[in-house]
């Protein structure tokens, strides 16, 4: 049988399960194989709640012992800066805000969904017997597919938050463009005359934004 929680799993081995799911998938994959539908339920459920708590902690958030696994999910990638795309035009970024808060809500339904199912299917859950009546093995791989793309989808999340950086606008420098111009000054092409920090911008960003920095942080005498 195919194994149905792997993405995550692939994620969660290139971090070096820093958040220590991967006991989880395993079981997770385990119950699928074995037809233990309540079981997937309740440790998808498992999952999806380990790994939002640790980002939460991780972000310095605090986490209500009482609030729903909906909100949790959604407390997660918000805390995440989901919003962030490196595209400082405001149309766009109102745009995708608006796409993040749809997909949002769609994520709290569907990790609260999960959390109803898991009350209600797992043997495990409080107050339910092994002689109820099991969820159908269709629904159980439902819902462990979603789980892998929810928790992927939040491992990914951290690491774009780890490997952003913020978009620089060459207006917002005023100050370190003189700087550059005072340094440099321009140069003439065919009658044309470019100045440095244009040039630096348009041509080497990241030399631009290194020198910046420094020039922010009182590494580069201003002259």
């Amino acid at each position: 049988m195919k194994v149905e929680v792997s993405y995550c799993l692939v994620k969660a081995e290139a971090n070096g399960d820093k958040y220590k799911i991967k006991k989880t998938i395993a079981a997770i994959n385990s119950s699928l194989l074995e037809g233990e539908s309540g079981l997937v339920v309740g440790q998808c459920k498992a999952l999806i709640e380990r790994l939002c708590k640790s980002v939460l902690k991780e972000s310095g958030e605090d986490v209500e012992s009482s609030i729903s696994m909906g909100r949790l999910a959604k407390k997660a990638i918000t805390a995440l800066g989901v919003e962030r795309t490196g595209n400082e035009n405001q149309k766009t970024r109102e745009a995708f805000i608006k796409l993040v808060n749809s997909f949002s809500s769609q994520l709290e339904n569907a990790a609260g969904a999960i959390g109803t199912l898991r009350n209600e299917y797992c043997p495990v859950a409080h107050g339910r017997g092994y002689d109820e009546p099991q969820l159908h093995m269709l629904y159980a791989h439902l819902v462990a597919s979603q789980t892998d793309s929810l928790a992927t989808f939040i491992l990914e999340l951290v690491e774009h938050k780890m490997n952003f950086v913020p978009q620089i606008r060459f207006s917002d420098n005023e100050d370190y463009n003189e700087h550059l111009y005072e340094q440099f000054g321009e140069i003439e092409v065919y009658g044309d005359l470019y100045q440095a920090p244009d040039i630096l911008f348009k041509m080497n960003p990241s030399v631009y934004r290194r020198g910046l920095e420094e020039y922010r942080e009182g590494g580069v005498d201003d002259q």
